[in-house]
């Protein structure tokens, strides 16, 4: 699926929830169900800035990039689990010039300053991990 197909899908997905506490609880349900990083993908090497404890992640195969991210907040690692799915199983070049996805879908909003910062930056890293590993 490319990542127009993707979005379009994400966003009808999303767009139907018009209560935005709706929304969280469905992104919450999706991303609870989603395994955590293992331990050793905790340390600060992998957090998107060093005040926020947020760890996404890169494998690549093939040529397609998958990424997983992890947080201690229920709520960021949701978000950031849903986002990582989105640019899943992309070809790094795809990914590196797709505009970003995270204000489009809405929640972030409502969201406190270290969770919001921290959920902002995840798409420049995401661009940077598949154009270190996946091209």
């Amino acid at each position: 699926m490319s990542l127009a197909e993707s979005r379009s899908k994400l966003m009808k997905e999303i767009s139907g929830m018009l209560d935005p506490h709706h929304r969280f609880a469905h992104v919450i349900a999706r991303g609870s169900a989603i395994p955590p990083l293992d331990t050793s993908y905790r340390s600060n090497e992998f957090r998107v800035k060093p005040d926020v404890n947020l760890r996404p992640v890169a494998e690549c195969t093939e040529s397609l990039c998958y990424f997983r991210a992890d947080a201690e907040s229920m709520i960021v690692r949701s978000v950031a689990s849903m986002i990582c799915h989105f640019y899943s199983g992309s070809k790094g070049a795809d990914i590196i010039y797709c505009a970003a996805i995270l204000n489009e879908v809405g929640i972030t909003a409502h969201l406190s300053h270290n969770p919001h910062t921290g959920l902002e930056n995840l798409e420049p890293v995401i661009r940077k991990l598949a154009r270190e590993n996946c091209e």
